[in-house]
């Protein structure tokens, strides 16, 4: 599983979706998989500053988000905190259990990645 989601990131084709004060944020378009009304898709938070983990520093998160396009929400399927920026580097700490579904945040980070996933169904 972790072997598959770092060696991910060389096959990525990262779209730079927008930013704020803490990250920019990407979609790989490459990664969308769809099913019925809902779509998978890989995302990159690139962090500006090292966050820590545990005592462990990351630069970068990469998840596959799970988006549900009818009812406007999204989970984390999977994902792992990255030590270096763009998705590169070691594996800090994975997720491989997904998450409670939550509904897209107007205006949020979501709600980018919702939205880019869904359009392009």
């Amino acid at each position: 599983m972790l072997l598959a989601v770092v060696s991910s990131n060389a096959a990525a084709a990262w779209v730079e979706l927008g930013s704020n004060n803490d990250s920019t944020y990407y979609a790989d378009a490459t990664s969308i998989r769809r099913d019925g009304d809902t779509v998978k898709m890989w995302s990159l938070l690139d962090f500006r500053k090292t966050r820590m983990f545990e005592n462990l520093p990351y630069m970068s998160l990469k998840a596959q988000g799970e988006y549900d396009c009818k009812k406007e929400q999204l989970r984390v399927f999977s994902g792992t905190r990255q030590s270096e920026k763009m998705g590169e580097g070691s594996a800090v700490s994975s997720i491989s259990e997904p998450s409670e579904w939550s509904a897209v945040a107007p205006g949020g980070i979501g709600q980018a990645f919702w939205k880019f996933a869904c359009e392009k169904r």
